[in-house]
């Protein structure tokens, strides 16, 4: 349905000549813009057991607490233990930000990930060199 609008809407626009078929194109993307905005976003759905607890974030100054931290156990893809946890982290520990798209399947089917790296500090009176001693 998507491919036939695009193709409609370049023919409307581009090799058309006439206000008719500009107006045709017009009104009926204002139609599908109309339709696409009576649809309600909604996580009441039938989520498999490891995305079902959504994460939220809060925001206090430079701090930001998550809850429904994800911290599973995986032995395989269906056999895993379920653990999430309350994190706090600093924004001004922030060292970047990546973007990350998986692809699993054929066709534009993908999942996108946001990882934020954090310099970790430890608060530890002594050091431990590589081979483990002080």
């Amino acid at each position: 349905l998507a491919g036939a609008f695009l193709i409609f809407g370049i023919r409307a626009l581009w090799f058309a000549r006439g206000k008719r078929a500009f107006l045709v194109f017009a009104v009926a993307y204002l139609a599908v813009l109309g339709w696409w905005g009576t649809i309600r976003a909604s996580h009441q759905r039938p989520w498999r057991s490891e995305v079902a607890v959504m994460p939220r974030a809060t925001l206090d100054g430079d701090r930001v607490h998550i809850s429904g931290f994800r911290n599973f156990k995986y032995r395989s893809r269906d056999d895993f233990d379920r653990h999430y946890e309350e994190r706090d982290f600093l924004l001004s520990h922030l060292t970047s930000v990546d973007l990350y798209v998986s692809y699993w399947a054929k066709g534009p089917v993908g999942h996108t990930f946001v990882s934020f790296n954090f310099v970790v500090a430890s608060a530890a009176g002594s050091s431990e060199t590589a081979t483990g001693s002080q």
